[in-house]
């Protein structure tokens, strides 16, 4: 039993990785109809730009998008059950930091 918790898991992961990344659209759209600024080319730039988050967010943010773009696009890369979390935790932890703003 405990085994097919781990292959129900994984796709659960992916689907919220996917998830994690519109609700951050989202977030980032709140914050530019609070701002006058023109659209950002990218949300991570415009993050970055406006100093919501740090480096390390944005690298971690860029990491959240490229898994999110593999899961989306269905390619060959796998990410393992443990790295699918630890991205979650870490969007998480910029969303709450992003909610703070608002």
């Amino acid at each position: 039993a405990h085994r097919s918790n781990k292959i129900k898991d994984k796709p659960v992961l992916e689907y919220e990785i996917i998830n994690k990344w519109r609700e951050l659209e989202g977030k980032v759209n709140d914050i530019i109809g609070l701002h006058t600024i023109k659209l950002p080319r990218s949300i991570i730039g415009f993050l970055s730009e406006n100093h919501f988050i740090d480096d390390n967010e944005s690298k971690e943010l860029q990491e959240l998008l490229r898994m999110r773009n593999n899961i989306a696009h269905d390619s060959d890369v796998e990410y393992s059950e443990k790295e699918l979390k630890e991205a979650l935790d870490k969007a998480n932890n910029i969303l709450s930091k992003l909610n703070k703003i608002l």
